[in-house]
């Protein structure tokens, strides 16, 4: 680290420059992830083909340590996969692709089905996923971190 003082006029200023070692991203600290997809008739087409890639780009960046959930909707609710297994994620990516759209929509059904799976001994991560509503990432760990 490396610091400098100055003055100026009556005040005193210091900037002090930190440098961290860089963290490889295999030591990010696992976490619990439940995905809720709308998969009712209004994600037809284009709509639930993107959600679909969108989901299985994030596969592959996840870690074996990481814990995931696939909850799909429309008036009822399925759970995908529970506790996925992130060392396959090609075997959970053919999961996904069976997903198909139909029906009305029961998201208050599908959230209280992914708050139940969801354990309390990693960091929670819940993300909403339709794309015929905004799509909002939210954290359960009671930080200002909601995405829109």
């Amino acid at each position: 680290s490396t610091q400098s003082t100055w003055e100026s006029g009556r005040s005193q200023y210091v900037l002090v420059d930190i440098e961290t070692p860089a963290r490889a991203p295999s030591e990010r600290p696992p976490f619990e992830l439940a995905l809720v997809m709308d998969r009712s008739g209004s994600m037809d087409g284009q709509k639930l083909k993107s959600a679909k890639r969108a989901i299985k780009g994030l596969l592959p960046q996840l870690g074996g340590k990481d814990v995931m959930h696939l909850i799909a909707y429309d008036d009822g609710v399925d759970t995908i996969f529970q506790n996925g297994d992130l060392t396959d994620p090609d075997a959970l990516a053919q999961q996904v692709d069976r997903i198909r759209s139909g029906g009305s929509t029961n998201i208050s059904a599908a959230l209280v089905t992914a708050a139940g799976i969801i354990a309390k001994h990693l960091p929670p991560l819940l993300l909403y996923l339709s794309l015929s509503y905004p799509i909002h990432w939210h954290c359960n760990c009671h930080c200002p971190c909601t995405l829109r």
